[in-house]
């Protein structure tokens, strides 16, 4: 790709010819960072909101956060690492934002300085995450079940650990009951109205307990036991009716997927399941442990959206109270909760409760369709109170990069269809400078040369303009927050700065970019009005602009080119067209504001380029068929247009115009003139193709070429063409130096002598000429570099006086160079990924400008302005800079806040917001007035903060009253110290020489693995009675009595100097517990080899240098290398949510039309080569036809399970009757395959639950006999299984894909196996008849030969999907398994040519974690999402046109597959010795 980058510099002033490149940029002040940020970041996943500030918060997964607020203040931070995030919230009102990445790193955010300015790594997997309201405290939990407490310290800029915390072992005693292992913690919920108190933990496995920080008690627990209280308990279906089958077993564990409060106070909670369930528990302080009685209101409501047994996960659960003032009642916003396959929507539920929780019932349903794929939702409350006030707008974030939303009054009050879909359609999130809707073109950034009398008129424009967005319904925009820079806000400020872009619809819209936030100031329309010109509607393709006259020329793709005089209009006007043939003039009535007052037609071919000559008289023009056309705009007349130079097509890249004045020496040749006119000046304009072709013009007169140069080099410049934005000619006599960067001072033609030079950046090369001797006709370049990267675009860089002081480089690689001149050495660089995270896509050159060292460049829906130079300039000044916190609104708020506490606390207990809480959740005044009290001495976050800084003090709650109370007293403990009562017969020394030996005794057994360790004993309540209770007399009492309190006293010294001997040993601990734990580590590793050499496990893993280790269950797992080994049995860092983030929106889109299109093409070869076949009836073209005919059996039954899929359309009718007529053409039960298809799917990678290639039990292995182990692992039997699977399954599996009654399917699904077994009967009778009129050799090579080598494609491609590879993978069981999980064991193959004729069925990773994408698309999703994955997807062996290199893995992996362990929850593949 080529482009021409030229600059012409002043001459006479200051300068002189100082050595060259003694000038150029210093490189310390190249500083490449974001000045400006617009638009969704594409790779957008988490949203979060500041109720105060009234900022929205949005994190990616690349590392970014997008801050939000009014007045089109955007704000982009970037963290170190480019990792996903998974929880994002602010400190509100404070000017701070949480952010924790996959990888557990905690960022702290300053968002007034807008950098990072905390950030701690967490040493466990963090799994939930909340920020106590109205404190710089949070809550934290992790995957051992552990709540932590962490305070972020403004003083310090630290986060600090506080000494609170409560274990999931130490709750369980408190709560109760018992938990067998440790759970994680999935959600953390402060309640409403307790500022902190309380906090709502959930575990994994579906424990709820509502915990009370301040006296270390549970107050309600819920998920065991409470499930029994009522089986009849009301639901939500589609038609809000009751749900009376759906019986909760109290035994049964949930697994908890989302929740959140649904109720004002916390008085309920809302919790979703993985099993797509919802249910709504009461978490008041009325004991759980409720009998089971009629009249007992129920703790617990179900709500389920779908009837199906399949039901996606709820996801996503979020609470809108029904009015301020009101707690019976809401909206419950639901994504999840559907049957599988279903449409993907946001479910909105109308729940009212008249007396309570169990009165609860679901009044209506709403879905909301979604613009793509969900990532996440936030609910904008019309306050600071979140769980007070109404929803004022609903924000749903979708992929890729596409923000939504609704007005909340509007949703909550749109009528709905009779199918409950609502008919309200979201808006699109309004964005400063649109790139998509409509799509941008071509931009440019231009500088107004501090010229103030003609910025006026822009900057009275663009105050009347700068206006809120237009929101429907007259709904108030929610964001507001930011504070616009004190230099923006000076009346007096001069627009400097334009950004001019041009669009698809043929408008353009302008903004002031003087200051690092676009304010919008006109959109120029392409029509005139009452005026129908050709080519109106069409696309911008060019602009320029000249600042001396204020005149912008757009020109567009159907050779149009428009004139606007940036001056306002009042009333009417005249319109001019003027083209080769003809003039028209038109009288219009134009409103206030810029318009269009010429348009020229000399071309019909799209308009390349654009240049301004003659102080903005003369406009000179490119178009992409080479010619080269000269407009007056003064005079309103064509010049003269030209062809390009030799004849050529070639585009026209590159416009720069020249005044030569000619030299007294060529006057004194040039006889035949005068000496006057030898000193006129020549206003000479020069033209670059795409071909790369010079060409000199006459621009103020007929145009005629007055030089050509041949061709500049061998590369061509790029089909569309990077037309600089400052293209002028460079002067020999510049001064490299740069003080500040400034306006740049463009003059539109520029005069100079023999030592001025022109600059041309290719793709690949870069050349500097000397224009005098270019004019003259000589190309040789006085520089010539060539580049290793490819070059896509280039700008020149200016001082303070315009002079170019060196040039840009922009990369294919995203790299960004600067080079000085004139000797083009490289400065300094940077890149797009390490500024922006962004990497180069084709065609974003078209959208790059530059102006004064910044680059202003689009991306998909983002646009970014780059300030390259760390000189001073306006997108670095802090003033001018917006703020986004806003000191003023968080000093108010907080005042507010203290005087709304102040009220509060004079309110008597039973009244208030505290009095409703405390009562709502005890009933005890008492405790009211203490909490009312404790609150009027500290504010809340200094209480807070004095809990946390001492550790839980966990005693066990919720006691039964009929149980006696124990009391244990210092009397009841038991010292084991070795110190006797009497005084010892030995010496001291030999005490410790005896207490010694006991140690050594007990460090030898410690290593040695000795099991005869005693284990403390508690003595029970009846043993301490029965030591210290008496019954005879007082004396006997008294006397026991002073005997205890003797006793108590040494017990206390003892005690103390115990405790002395245990703090002098504890310094040892540490290094006997690493001495320990390599002991038991070497033990382990020669226990393993022992029982490897015993069992003579000859596993070979090839040459990666494994050891056969097997751990306690012997899974034969592969031992990690090193400490930072890819573990592939270990839980992936990210989550299927962020897999479907990175897919492009598109990719989920189901085209009915296309894959109809691939029916037509297979069912037309298959057609084709039965015929051809069948004619030629030949022995050598029988073997071809049933290797090609296998295929296309093969490639139908593809499509054939795309239907099952639901990937083939969106129409369940269609899919049934295509898959049906290409299923049963094969005699496959379409149906019956279907059902057992989707349990695969439902379960990849389960070891017990799959359905298709599942590892076998050692103890199922062991019990077949030998022939059926041959028929399975023996080539080429296991090649031909399917048909014998359909009839029976596989082994330790019952059941036919055929029967009806079969245990594989659901009673509701019989009617649909027996379809497809009628249909699949009539194909069999159709074969049997052809067989019989065409002769059963015949038919053995039309069908039934191809059937079976489609039967081996079948069971080939299936049997290495899951097996076979490298690198043992592992299979799950239990807690272990998830679908994400199972998903990632699957593997990609490549199958060369094989891949297009059945349909890409080889990647398989992304269809089996998405089978609802369609087969066309997963190519593009494989490579979209592989980033994601790491190291977890495995990349597929490279295939030459057919797949040989498979047969290998196939035959490697029959030898060494045979079994896996009866126990353990992560196995991998055995090798039996004996096979």
């Amino acid at each position: 790709m080529k482009r021409l980058l030229q600059k012409a510099l002043h001459q006479g002033g200051g300068g002189g010819g100082g050595q060259a490149g003694a000038g150029h940029v210093d490189v310390a002040q190249m500083d490449a960072q974001i000045g400006l940020h617009y638009g969704i970041p594409y790779t957008a996943s988490l949203l979060a909101f500041d109720p105060v500030q009234r900022l929205l918060a949005l994190a990616t997964l690349d590392g970014r956060i997008k801050i939000f607020g009014g007045d089109n203040i955007e704000g982009l931070l970037i963290s170190p690492n480019s990792l996903p995030y998974k929880f994002l919230q602010f400190i509100q009102n404070q000017g701070f934002l949480i952010a924790i990445s996959n990888e557990n790193e905690i960022q702290v955010w300053n968002l007034e300085f807008r950098q990072l300015c905390y950030s701690s790594q967490w040493d466990i997997n963090i799994t939930a995450f909340a920020v106590v309201e109205g404190t710089f405290l949070m809550f934290l939990g992790d995957e051992n079940g552990l709540l932590s407490v962490l305070k972020y310290d403004i003083d310090d800029g630290k986060l600090q650990k506080m000494p609170y915390n409560v274990s999931i072992h130490s709750l369980a005693e408190a709560a109760c009951i018992s938990l067998e292992d440790p759970q994680s913690i999935v959600g953390i919920l402060p309640q409403p109205d307790t500022f902190g108190t309380r906090v709502l933990i959930a575990y994994e496995k579906g424990l709820l307990v509502l915990w009370d920080v301040s006296e270390d008690r549970a107050i309600a627990v819920r998920g065991y036991g409470d499930l029994h209280m009522k089986n009849q308990i009301t639901g939500a279906q589609r038609d809000a009716g009751e749900d009376e089958d759906n019986n909760i077993s109290a035994e049964e564990e949930r697994e908890i997927c989302s929740l959140c409060w649904a109720s004002q106070g916390g008085s309920t909670v809302a919790v979703g399941y993985i099993t797509g369930d919802i249910l709504l528990w009461d978490m008041t302080a009325r004991s759980s442990k409720q009998d089971n009685r009629s009249n007992e209101p129920s703790n617990v409501v179900k709500l389920q959206l779908a009837s199906g047994s399949r039901r996606l996960p709820v996801i996503v659960l979020h609470w809108s109270s029904g009015s301020a003032d009101s707690n019976k009642g809401g909206h419950l916003f639901v994504y999840g909760g559907d049957d599988m396959g279903s449409e993907e929507v946001l479910t909105v539920l109308s729940l009212e409760s008249s007396t309570g929780l169990e009165s609860t019932r679901c009044m209506s349903r709403m879905d909301l369709r979604l613009d793509g794929s969900f990532a996440d939702m936030i609910l904008i409350p019309d306050s600071s109170f979140p769980y007070k006030s109404r929803t004022s707008a609903v924000f749903i974030l979708t992929n890729p990069g596409q923000l939504n939303f609704y007005d909340g009054g509007a949703l909550f009050s749109v009528p709905k269809s009779e199918e409950g879909k609502v008919q309200l359609e979201a808006q699109k999130f309004p964005v400063a400078v649109p790139t998509t809707d409509p799509n941008i073109t071509v931009t440019n950034l231009y500088s107004l040369n501090g010229r103030e009398s003609q910025s006026i008129p822009l900057k009275k424009f663009c105050v009347k303009q700068n206006a809120a967005p237009f929101m429907q319904r007259n709904m108030k925009w929610p964001l507001t927050g930011g504070v616009p820079s004190e230099m923006s806000m000076n009346e007096n400020y001069t627009v400097e700065r334009i950004y001019i872009a041009g669009y698809q619809d043929s408008s353009v819209r302008v903004w002031d970019a003087t200051f690092p936030v676009l304010m919008p100031m006109f959109v120029l329309d392409g029509k005139v009005v009452g005026v129908n010109l050709d080519g109106e509607n069409s696309a911008v393709s060019s602009l320029a602009f000249c600042s001396l006259n204020m005149t912008l020329a757009v020109g567009t793709t159907s050779g149009l080119v428009r004139i606007y005089k940036l001056l306002e209009h009042i009333g009417g006007s005249s319109f001019h067209f003027v083209s080769e043939s003809k003039q028209e003039v038109h009288v219009v009535q134009h409103g206030r504001g810029f318009h269009c007052h010429v348009a020229f037609l000399a071309s019909n071919a799209p308009v390349r380029s654009l240049r301004f000559t003659a102080s903005g008289e003369v406009l000179a023009v490119g178009y992409q068929n080479g010619q080269l056309a000269s407009f007056d705009a003064n005079q309103l007349s064509i010049m003269f247009t030209v062809d390009g130079a030799s004849g050529t097509n070639s585009p026209v890249v590159s416009l720069s115009n020249y005044n030569v004045v000619t030299s007294a020496a060529k006057a004194n040749e040039q006889q035949k003139e005068s000496l006057q006119s030898a000193k006129s000046p020549a206003n000479v304009l020069l033209s670059l193709t795409k071909d790369g072709h010079f060409t000199v013009h006459d621009s103020m007169n007929d145009g005629t070429p007055e030089e050509e140069q041949n061709q500049l080099s061998e590369d061509k410049f790029p089909s569309q063409g990077h037309i600089a934005k400052e293209e002028n000619v460079l002067d020999k006599n510049q001064t490299h130096t740069v003080e500040k960067s400034q306006k740049n001072t463009r003059q539109p033609s520029h005069s100079g002598g023999s030592d001025s030079f022109l600059l041309v950046c290719c793709e690949d090369l870069v050349l500097l000429f000397s224009l005098p001797s270019l004019i003259q006709g000589s190309s040789k370049p006085l520089h010539r570099i060539k580049l290793a990267k490819h070059c896509c675009w280039s700008a020149v860089l200016t001082n303070i006086d315009g002079k170019a002081c060196g040039f840009i480089l922009v990369y294919q690689t995203g790299t960004i160079e600067l080079r000085s001149l004139p000797e083009l050495a490289i400065l300094a660089e940077s890149s797009l990924m390490s500024l922006s995270r962004w990497s180069y896509k084709a065609g974003m050159e078209k959208s790059m400008s530059s102006a004064n060292g910044q680059i202003a460049l689009v991306n998909g829906s983002e646009f970014a302005i780059i300030s390259l130079i760390a000189s001073e300039n306006a997108f670095r000044l802090p003033e001018s800079m917006p703020c986004l916190h806003d000191k003023v609104l968080a000093a108010a708020a907080e005042a507010a806040i203290n005087v709304s506490m102040d009220q509060k606390r004079n309110q008597t207990p039973a009244g208030g917001i505290l009095g409703g809480i405390i009562k709502g959740l005890k009933g005890k005044g008492e405790e009211n007035a203490k909490l009312k009290g404790s609150l009027s001495a500290q504010t809340m976050s200094e209480r807070l903060e004095s809990i946390f800084l001492k550790e839980s003090l966990v005693e066990p709650s919720i006691p039964n009253p009929d149980d006696p109370i124990e009391e244990l007293s210092i009397d009841d403990i038991d010292i084991d110290d070795g110190i006797p009562l009497e005084p010892p017969p030995a010496s001291s020394s030999m005490s410790h020489v005896n207490k010694k030996t006991t140690a050594e005794e007990e460090r030898a057994k410690l290593f040695e693995g000795s099991s005869n360790v005693e284990k403390p004993r508690m003595r029970t309540h009846q043993e301490i009675l029965t030591k210290y209770k008496f019954g005879g007399d007082a004396a006997a009492a008294a006397a026991h009595a002073k005997d205890k309190l003797m006793q108590r006293q040494e017990k206390l010294e003892r005690i103390s100097q115990r405790t002395t001997e245990l703090e002098s040993g504890a310094e040892n601990f540490a290094s006997l517990a690493q001495e320990l734990a390599k002991s038991m580590e070497n033990k382990k590793w020669e226990d393993a080899k022992a029982r490897v050499k015993r069992e003579q496990m000859n596993v070979s893993h090839r040459d990666r240098g494994w050891k056969a280790e097997e751990d306690d269950n012997d899974n034969a797992a592969p031992p990690a290398s090193g400490a930072g080994a890819f573990d592939p049995g270990a839980a992936p860092p990210f989550g299927l949510a962020d897999i479907r983030a990175a897919i492009p929106k598109h990719c989920w889109v189901k085209d009915p039309w296309r894959s109809m299109g691939y029916v037509v093409r297979d069912v037309v070869v298959v057609l084709a080569l039965a015929a051809a076949a069948a004619r030629l009836d030949s022995w050598l073209a029988w073997p071809l036809y049933w290797a090609a005919q296998g295929t296309m059996f093969w490639a139908l039954f593809v499509l054939g399970h795309d239907c099952g899929h639901g990937s083939f359309s969106n129409n369940s009718r269609l899919n049934s009757v295509v898959g049906h007529i290409l299923h049963s053409s094969i005699l496959v039960p379409y149906h019956g395959w279907r059902i057992s298809h989707r349990t695969h799917h439902q379960n990849h990678g389960h070891v017990d639950n799959d359905e298709s290639w599942h590892p076998l039990p050692e103890r199922l292995y062991r019990s077949l006999n030998s022939a059926t182990r041959m028929l399975r692992f023996s080539i080429p039997f296991p090649m031909l299984a399917y048909p014998f699977y359909l009839w029976s399954r596989s082994p330790g599996k019952s059941g036919s894909h055929f029967h009806p009654s079969s245990d594989l399917f659901q009673p509701n699904e019989r009617n649909d196996v027996l379809t497809s077994t009628t249909c699949w009967v009539a194909m069999a009778a159709l074969l049997a008849g052809l067989t019989f009129l065409m002769g059963p050799l015949q038919m053995l090579n039309l069908y039934f030969v191809p059937y079976w080598i489609f039967v081996m494609w079948l069971d080939f491609v299936t049997y290495l999907h899951h097996h076979g590879h490298n690198d043992k993978l592992p299979w799950y069981r239990g807690k272990e398994w998830s679908y994400l999980r199972g998903g990632l064991t699957t593997l990609d193959r490549d199958y060369g040519w094989i891949n297009n004729i059945h349909h890409d069925i080889g990647t398989h990773v992304i269809h089996h974690l998405f089978p609802q994408i369609p087969h066309y698309h997963l190519i593009e999703a494989t490579k979209a999402a592989k980033g994601v994955m790491g190291k977890y997807y495995r990349e597929p062996d490279k295939s030459g046109p057919f797949p040989f290199h498979l047969f290998g893995a196939l035959s490697r992996s029959l030898k060494r597959d045979h079994y896996v362990s009866d126990t353990g929850d992560v196995v991998y593949y055995q090798t039996d010795p004996a096979n």
